[in-house]
């Protein structure tokens, strides 16, 4: 496959989620040999957890009938769920709108500079946290997303 690099942390996140009984599912705007590679260096997450890679739905994100479609799937209101994601258009902005918790991940400010200026400046709302990187990403912060949200 085409060279993809994974982000320093991910494999430990995602042992963190899996041990803390939290359960997971992937919904990506990627391309299959990029998917490959997740597969290859995640293959228990592949099997195990539910995947949504676009080329198999034939939707992408930020369609909110896709995340409402897969919540349906896993059984799940979007109420309930958590998107991490780091692209406020694609992410942030469509699991808002239909009632999810959100981390954004803003390891890329540059490239998200026009939403992060509107969000700064009150145009938009703000994600439950941000973080830097998903070094920061634990099942404490999730549970805790998770919590704070529920209660509103």
């Amino acid at each position: 496959p085409p060279r993809s690099t994974l982000f320093p942390y991910t494999t430990l996140f995602r042992s963190s989620l899996r041990a803390a009984g939290i359960e997971r599912v992937y919904v990506s705007n990627i391309w299959r040999p990029f998917y490959l590679r997740f597969e290859s260096a995640f293959s228990l997450e592949a099997k195990m957890q539910p995947c949504f890679p676009s080329f198999r739905t034939h939707k992408m994100k930020p369609d909110t009938e896709l995340l409402c479609e897969i919540c349906r799937k896993v059984g799940a209101k979007p109420q309930d769920a958590i998107m991490i994601g780091d692209t406020w258009a694609a992410d942030m902005a469509p699991a808002m709108e239909i009632g999810m918790a959100t981390i954004w991940i803003l390891h890329r400010p540059a490239k998200e500079k026009r939403d992060l200026l509107r969000i700064l400046n009150g145009a938009g709302a703000r994600p439950d946290v941000t973080i830097e990187s998903i070094g920061e990403l634990t099942a404490d912060v999730v549970r805790q997303v998770h919590e704070v949200h529920a209660r509103r």
